[in-house]
């Protein structure tokens, strides 16, 4: 019995169970970092931790499960001890960077939150792969075929970056995860965002102070010549560091390292690397070397302008190398002209005439060859429509790329009409396409900096008005595909396993019914109620045992219908949302929408007169505030304030001095938000 009674706990540093009563076991625990706490617990109510996967000076990141969709995550945690303001700043900046990227070759991030305690966290892909750092450490280096899928996928990874307007600043071989596929593929995912820089104009004050020129991070092997002497970076800078990551993977040691940080340091700053050639084990081809060593210019103006330009150099490089799988095959060498029998028979030559015949057949097939190949070519550059979501000639598109790299020289040197005269020629060729409208979004956002450097108020106007109305198309176009889809979902499900798959999807299908219908509710409050409705019939229909987005969805509708004056209505979703959320919750979630169901019930008695139903309403909202979610200031500002607002409305001098202090609860409690607030 003792044996079924026992509780064991993980050790964080050698993975073995030891009896949670019984001391620190584990001979690798020198009673610094002991057993951790956290494994097999269930965090943020819906993540229970598996393992620990990491550890570094900031944080610890784990492996968990997502408890109601059993899909497994990696959680980021900061230390407890780097609660420090710029440290919890970094971590959030590490967050938000990440999750405002959403490529194949970036690690997703899903959801950033704090612990109870105020402890940073953010929720993002758990990889099960090997950084390029094991990979090199296992081999030494990699071949060529290897090192160029690997290389041009991070192309892909950093332009989308770079593009969002984010410099990751920290490029090496150990933010580097490759994921080998079902199919035997490679999938390379860039992560740890840590110090990147956010370069985005609506960047907040605190991001720019905690990445500002003069400070130096990074890793000292692969740093630019700008980024260690603390210079202003750019995209360009991180090119510089994956030139070093490249020339590592295929030297086997970084192009210049002393030992020291400063040594390293001033070793980017003043010398030339080996050339590849003299270092490399295996022979590198000329192209590709030239490529990889224009990335470690110490001029940021003689590198590659963008990943995009570094991706397609070294595809050429590749190309001219022979190297298959990436663009075009090898092309054999001719073989020679022989007659062979069993064993080693000499060659027989041809006589005079037969070579004349042979030579003018090899020059027919040749002719044919780049005749083909001229046809192919031509095709491909003008006819050729594109793929589906990009439709568009590769030549259209050349000359469009060309006129933004010309608008973006002229902006860089404040050439305003030049370039303004420049986009609204890529303006005219952005119509060419059909891809969603993104070249055309491209040149407005170039033109909103052109003529505002030309103070043509006019024409700003203009963009101004296009870029509403892109956004207006967004809007409605995510709206006809959420009908769409809710519409399909308004069907029973027909097996225990499409029930299943639509409980997967609910969480984040919820998440953007409900961000859409914030987005509908300043451009039309009719669609807005459309897709609510609908939301709300498909997700009664899947009656989940968490009806978080049930109670919602009917929140959302309460507020349309109390702008409208529709208490009824209102009333009844209300009421119904109360259901959903249950009599007792279980997440946070939960209680925050059954209390503000209960607040809006408060203040819609409160309207109509009904004063006593109205203060049992609202003390009841304001009691479960307190006591279940205190630490959510804002709906307990709101509570506060809605009951201040009725103790007032009976005119008498005891309510009135009990409203009077609620109110000023509320006011304390705002100026604390707006402190908090200032400090991120």
């Amino acid at each position: 019995m003792a044996r079924e009674t026992t509780k064991y706990l993980q050790c964080a540093i050698c993975r073995k169970l030891y009896p949670s009563d019984g001391g620190s076991n584990c001979p690798d625990d020198d009673g610094l970092l002991g057993h951790d706490p956290l494994l097999g617990s269930t965090f943020a109510d819906k993540y229970e931790i598996i393992s620990l996967l990491g550890e570094g000076g900031m944080s610890r990141v784990y492996k968990a499960r997502h408890t109601m969709m059993n899909r497994v995550v990696a959680i980021k945690l900061l230390h407890d001890s780097r609660r420090d303001t710029i440290a919890k700043a970094r971590f959030q900046q590490e967050a938000e960077a990440a999750s405002a990227l959403s490529h194949p070759n970036v690690v997703t991030v899903h959801d950033f939150g704090l612990t109870a305690a105020g402890q940073p966290y953010f929720i993002m892909d758990c990889l099960e792969g090997r950084s390029l750092a094991e990979m090199l450490d296992e081999k030494h280096s990699l071949n060529l075929q290897e090192a160029v899928d690997i290389f041009t996928q991070s192309c892909d990874g950093l332009d989308h970056a770079h593009r969002k307007g984010i410099i990751h600043r920290d490029v090496k071989p150990s933010n580097l995860i490759i994921i080998k596929q079902d199919d035997g593929y490679n999938l390379v995912k860039l992560v740890d965002f840590g110090i990147a820089k956010i370069l985005s104009p609506n960047a907040s004050v605190q991001q720019k102070r905690i990445t500002q020129t003069g400070e130096v991070f990074g890793t000292p092997a692969y740093m630019s010549p700008e980024q260690c002497n603390g210079g202003v970076l750019d995209a360009r800078s991180d090119l510089y560091s994956f030139g070093c990551l490249m020339y590592e993977a295929l030297v086997g040691e970084p192009p210049l390292y002393a030992g020291t940080f400063v040594g390293t340091v001033m070793k980017h700053v003043n010398e030339l690397p080996v050339p590849i050639s003299v270092k490399a084990p295996v022979k590198v081809p000329v192209d590709l070397e030239r490529v990889i060593m224009k990335c470690l210019e110490k001029n940021p103006d003689n590198r590659y302008h963008s990943a995009q330009e570094l991706k397609q150099a070294l595809f050429d490089a590749a190309f001219v190398a022979g190297l298959k799988g990436l663009r075009v095959g090898a092309v054999p060498e001719p073989r020679s002209l022989a007659i062979s029998g069993s064993g080693s028979a000499p060659v027989i030559p041809l006589n005079a005439e037969a070579e004349r015949r042979q030579n003018a057949r090899l020059v027919i097939v040749l002719a044919s060859v780049v005749l083909t190949f001229v046809l192919v070519g031509s095709w491909i550059l003008f006819l050729y429509p594109g793929p589906e979501g990009d439709y568009g000639t590769f030549y259209a598109k050349l000359r469009w790329q060309s006129a933004i790299a010309a608008a973006d020289d002229q902006l860089s040197a404040g050439r305003f009409n030049d370039a303004a005269l420049t986009l609204e020629n890529a303006e005219l060729l952005s119509h060419k396409f059909k891809d969603g409208d993104r070249r055309f979004e491209a040149v407005l956002a170039r033109m909103v900096d052109a003529y505002t450097g030309t103070h043509n108020s006019q024409k700003l106007e203009w963009v101004n008005s296009q870029l509403v109305k892109l956004a207006d198309k967004r809007v409605y176009d995510e709206f006809e595909a959420l009908m769409a889809k809710l519409k399909q979902w308004e069907q029973p499900s027909l097996s225990s396993v499409q029930w299943e798959e639509r409980a997967q999807q609910a969480t984040a299908f919820g998440e953007r019914i409900a961000h859409c219908a914030d987005k509908l509710s300043v451009r039309s409050r009719q669609k807005q109620e459309a897709l609510l409705k609908r939301a709300v019939r498909a997700f009664d229909l899947l009656n989940l045992r968490e009806g978080i987005y049930r109670s919602m969805f009917r929140i959302q509708l309460a507020e349309i219908y109390r702008t409208q004056l529709r208490f009824d209505e209102q009333r009844q979703v209300l009421n119904e949302a109360l259901v959903h959320a249950t009599d007792n919750p279980t997440t946070r979630m939960a209680w925050r929408y059954k209390i503000l169901a209960h607040q809006m019930l408060g203040e819609l008695d409160l309207n109509i007169g009904e004063l006593k139903k109205s203060k049992e309403e609202l003390d009841q909202a304001l009691a479960w505030a307190r006591r279940n979610l205190p630490g959510d200031q804002e709906l307990l500002r709101n509570c506060l304030n809605a009951s201040a607002h009725l103790y007032r409305s009976y005119h008498n001098k005891e309510y009135d001095l009990k409203g009077d202090k609620l109110a000023q609860e509320a006011h304390k409690l705002g100026v604390q938000m707006d402190s908090d607030s200032a400090k991120y």
